[in-house]
């Protein structure tokens, strides 16, 4: 579980989905957003990627715990949202982890404000 100050609420989700940049890999798309407060995340799983409620949790858990390995990693300006696509319910953590951190190497890389 992510720690509350850094779990996105509504109008955070809202805001990112509106103003921030896109990076699409195979099984995840994030959507990134230079924050003046704190980061702050969120994991989105559809019912496209998993019909019951039971296998999205399972894959938002695993989902919530790689980004809890990433927070340290992270600039303190940026917020992020992470959405599954279809066959990302097969991954481990560790899998899920490694997608994670290229997709946001990947975005730093195009906007300069996720990871050095």
């Amino acid at each position: 579980m992510l720690p509350r100050p850094h779990r996105a609420r509504t109008r955070d989700v809202r805001t990112i989905t509106s103003q921030g940049k896109s990076v699409h890999g195979v099984f995840f798309s994030v959507r990134t957003l230079p924050t003046p407060s704190q980061k702050r995340y969120a994991t989105v799983v559809s019912k496209k990627v998993a019909r019951s409620a039971v296998a999205r949790n399972t894959l938002k858990r695993k989902m919530r715990a790689a980004l809890a390995r990433l927070i340290t990693q992270l600039p303190k300006d940026t917020s992020i949202i992470v959405y599954a696509k279809k066959d990302a319910q097969k991954l481990t953590v560790e899998e899920i982890y490694t997608e994670l951190t290229a997709l946001l190497i990947n975005s730093a890389s195009k906007s300069r404000t996720l990871m050095p």
